[in-house]
């Protein structure tokens, strides 16, 4: 899927959301042309590269949460679940909503490590997966602080 690099200045009249905190990406779905995924490819982050296409009703976890949580994210992503989208009414309480909605505006990260869900796991985790989102930022630093990060 990565292409050629591209600059910012180019991304930016799309519509650019900021995807470095996670959150459930709300938009197109697959079948209707998706939503794209840029990463930073440089230092600076002056140069993005797309990386995939993830559709509306999946989480996408910030790059604590991927590290801290990569096992019990990889149980809830191959959990075989009901196929079912969420609605905005079904996610009025979840922490960070990155809304694409039906627009051409594109997700960027400054690095790729971070966990996308499908959908359906999703669905039938969403609360869990934004606790997990919502505190792993302030528990990674902690661990980093007393020198008990996990190796991996």
């Amino acid at each position: 899927m990565a292409g050629f690099p591209i600059s910012i200045k180019f991304l930016a009249p799309l519509g650019v959301v900021d995807a470095t905190g996670g959150g459930i990406a709300m938009g197109r779905k697959h079948s209707e042309g998706g939503i794209p995924v840029y990463c930073a490819c440089d230092k600076e982050g002056y140069f993005f590269q797309q990386i995939c296409e993830i559709e509306g009703g999946e989480y996408v976890l910030n790059p604590y949460a991927t590290f801290l949580y990569r096992d019990r994210i990889a149980e809830i992503n191959s959990d075989s679940c009901e196929d079912h989208f969420l609605s905005y009414d079904e996610i009025s309480d979840v922490s960070n909503i990155l809304d694409i909605g039906y627009t051409k505006k594109v997700l960027v990260f400054p690095n790729a490590k971070v966990a996308i869900i499908n959908h359906a796991s999703t669905t039938k985790y969403l609360h869990e997966l934004d606790d997990l989102n919502s505190k792993a930022k302030a528990e990674y630093f902690a661990l980093k602080k007393k020198g008990m990060l996990p190796k991996f």
